[in-house]
């Protein structure tokens, strides 16, 4: 509902440009990118910080696969383009059709 909210507020060529969590579909693909985000947390947090963290962000956002979230924005009308893709994150560019 919130990206047909959104696709009806822009005008044609209109872009949305999400940037988010957005892991593979594969369960063994998926645990291996979380567990890059983790070393990547550690690099820069204790153990037990990076893992606080992961719980919280838990809490208030869901990650649905890339495919899941594409198929998203193409039900509520936009050209979806990847344009970055790292570990479990990605840049998604939405245009409106």
């Amino acid at each position: 509902a919130l990206y047909r909210r959104i696709r009806a507020a822009l005008r044609p060529g209109g872009r949305l440009i999400i940037v988010d969590c957005l892991p593979a579909a594969d369960r063994a693909l998926a645990r291996d990118q979380f567990q890059l985000w983790t070393a990547h947390l550690r690099r820069h947090y204790s153990a037990h910080a990076a893992r606080r963290l992961l719980r919280a962000w838990a809490r208030e956002d869901t990650y649905v696969p890339l495919n899941v979230e594409i198929s998203l924005l193409t039900a509520a009308g936009f050209r979806v383009e990847t344009l970055r893709r790292h570990g479990p994150f990605a840049v998604l560019a939405g245009t409106a059709k």
